[in-house]
């Protein structure tokens, strides 16, 4: 990675640019879906609403976010290539923990799992059936909930800080773009978990203030870059 000019990178600074206004988006609409059906964690509501309609089991399970995390990986990546040259150590350490967090995150996800007992529990028809589908469903929200879960959004925070503080020494980012990111990043360093309770919550969503404005940022960026090397010089 010797360098970071655009039409080496072109390719990747779109995809990046155009995945973190993808997370932008998105980002609202799972906050609207939060709001509008809050989220239940206990198994047999949740198999409920699987019942009721299988999209709505799924987004209350953060499925949209399995997606966020697929465009996150590639918006900092790109991130990566063009901050390589002045941030290189913060930057490799920044990639490593996102593809760990996001491995973790992967693993923990049981939405899909979580869909498929709430078919079964609403075709069996039988108490002890039931009642194993039940327990299944216990352990599937609880492994959702669990390590893997914590260590994936505190590695979020710790990456996006990283990233951001590699984006104060380059000079291709303005400072206002660097501390939106510090500022987000340290505020998902507490995860929201039923362990953490409301202060969790509370901050996890007063992180996103910063984030969509940091992510629309580093879009507008990583899309210059890629379509008008001239322009890559002035902070944004």
């Amino acid at each position: 990675m010797a360098g970071t000019d655009s039409s080496d990178w072109g390719l990747l600074y779109r995809a990046g640019a155009i995945s973190a206004f993808a997370v932008v988006i998105m980002i609202p609409i799972q906050i609207a879906f939060y709001l509008v059906w809050p989220p239940v964690l206990e198994v047999e509501a949740m198999f409920a609403v699987f019942a009721e309609c299988w999209f709505l089991g799924l987004e209350s399970l953060d499925v949209l976010l399995l997606m966020d995390t697929v465009f996150n990986m590639l918006a900092f990546l790109a991130l990566g290539v063009a901050l390589w040259r002045t941030g290189k150590s913060l930057v490799l350490i920044a990639l490593v923990l996102m593809v760990a967090g996001a491995a973790a995150y992967f693993s923990a996800n049981t939405s899909f799992e979580i869909m498929d007992l709430a078919g079964q529990y609403a075709a069996a028809g039988d108490a002890e059936t039931r009642s194993g589908l039940l327990a299944a469903g216990r352990f599937a929200i609880a492994s959702f909930q669990g390590t893997a879960f914590a260590v994936y959004y505190f590695l979020g925070g710790v990456e996006t800080l990283l990233v951001s503080l590699a984006m104060l020494r380059s000079h291709l980012f303005s400072r206002f773009a660097g501390w939106l990111g510090v500022i987000a990043g340290v505020l998902m360093l507490v995860p929201p978990l039923p362990a953490t309770g409301q202060l969790g919550i509370a901050l996890s969503l007063l992180s996103l203030v910063p984030l969509i404005i940091w992510l629309a940022l580093v879009g507008r960026r990583l899309w210059l870059l890629a379509a008008e090397p001239a322009a890559a010089g002035q902070a944004v």
